[in-house]
């Protein structure tokens, strides 16, 4: 067959546009949560993660001020040039740089979006950070708006802007229950992952 007959056939099989477009698959018969922030944070517990509610990105840095203290965090690294400036504000010291062997305590950063339905962060490489700020620290802390939260994880996707390189789900702690089968957290990555919501954000 000639380029010219393939040619012909397309423009007579009528085609549009919309027939080409592929549709988004079902929410597999789950139920979008009636408040997604309670469905947020009951799943983020239930897989060991912690919730806070907050009244703005000030009363997040004094929060992280008192953690600071508590938990005697003392390498704190930062992805976010906003947050930096707050915590240092609360005279919180922060390394300047991310350490290249991931020798730090804690990690602040912002995310794409907060999924209801399984209590999961949505992050991407549009956030600022690499992925080695996901894995390696001990304490992962995410500050995140109201605004950011969705019911499910295409509403997430949805959401994200430029195309990032690579996006990532993180939902709970790190874990393995390779051994005996006993769940260990912190196996593969941070043993704690703390996520501030700021609900006038």
């Amino acid at each position: 067959m000639s380029k010219e007959q393939i040619l012909n056939k397309l423009k007579s099989s009528n085609l549009e546009k919309d027939d080409l477009e592929i549709e988004a698959e079902p929410d597999n018969g789950f139920d979008c949560p009636h408040s997604l922030l309670d469905s947020f944070l009951e799943r983020l517990e239930s897989v060991s993660g912690k919730g806070f509610v907050i009244n703005d990105c000030e009363e997040f840095a004094r929060m992280i001020k008192t953690f600071s203290v508590e938990k005697k965090w003392e390498k704190i690294y930062c992805s976010d040039i906003e947050l930096s400036v707050l915590l240092e504000n609360e005279e919180i010291v922060l390394l300047k740089e991310e350490p290249e062997k991931g020798n730090y305590d804690v990690a602040i950063t912002k995310c794409e979006s907060l999924i209801s339905l399984t209590g999961s962060v949505l992050v991407s490489s549009g956030n600022g950070s690499g992925r080695k700020v996901y894995v390696t620290p001990d304490v992962h802390v995410v500050y995140a708006g109201f605004s950011q939260l969705k019911p499910f994880i295409k509403d997430g996707l949805k959401s994200v802007n430029n195309n990032p390189s690579w996006i990532g789900l993180i939902t709970g702690p790190s874990r393995t229950a390779d051994i005996e089968k006993t769940l260990v957290l912190g196996a593969h990555g941070p043993k704690e992952l703390l996520v501030f919501i700021d609900k006038n954000c």
